[in-house]
């Protein structure tokens, strides 16, 4: 993984690990999304290297609920 920010990458191991815990973060992801809850945003000093730190923080962060959130994006696209 190539991290554009810091211009050093990183190797990843895709193993069962790995993908057990992708598998387990897929499932949460859907659940908070079927209750219209987003969690507050942990920032922590990886976020500055993230490719969506501009989409993630900290625009979450103001909003109330999923739904203002996205409200508020297609009020920005014109939909």
């Amino acid at each position: 993984m190539f991290y554009q920010q810091t211009k050093r990458r990183e190797r990843v191991k895709f193993d069962e690990d790995l993908r057990n815990m992708v598998e387990a973060d897929f499932l949460q992801m859907h659940d908070l999304f079927s209750r219209g809850w987003t969690p507050k945003v942990k920032q922590t000093r990886s976020c500055s290297a993230c490719s969506l730190r501009d989409l993630c923080l900290p625009e979450l962060r103001k909003m109330k609920s999923a739904k203002a959130y996205i409200e508020e994006r297609l009020k920005e696209s014109g939909e």
